[in-house]
């Protein structure tokens, strides 16, 4: 096995299940759009403008916000990050 071909090894991730989608999560709020909401999860998200903090977590995402509302997911889009109403 080669130097590279280790390296891609050991970087692999496994596969992750969708838990839920976004109309059953507590971090889900609908928008004007009815098929449409925001994600709330601050832990794992970063909406905002200019360079993210460096804390991100490696399962989240960053998302330019300069326009004043980062991004909209549907409501049957899923995620990693679900927790569902009520925890």
């Amino acid at each position: 096995m080669s130097a590279e071909t280790a390296s891609l090894s050991a970087a692999r991730i496994e596969p992750v299940v969708t838990c839920g989608y976004c109309m059953n999560c507590k971090y889900f709020k609908p928008v004007a759009y009815k098929q449409m909401g925001d994600c709330t999860n601050k832990a794992n998200f970063y909406i905002g403008y200019g360079e993210p903090d460096p804390q991100v977590v490696l399962s989240g995402a960053v998302i330019e916000g300069d326009e004043g509302w980062g991004w909209h997911v549907g409501r049957n889009f899923g995620c990693i990050h679900f927790d569902a109403v009520g925890n």
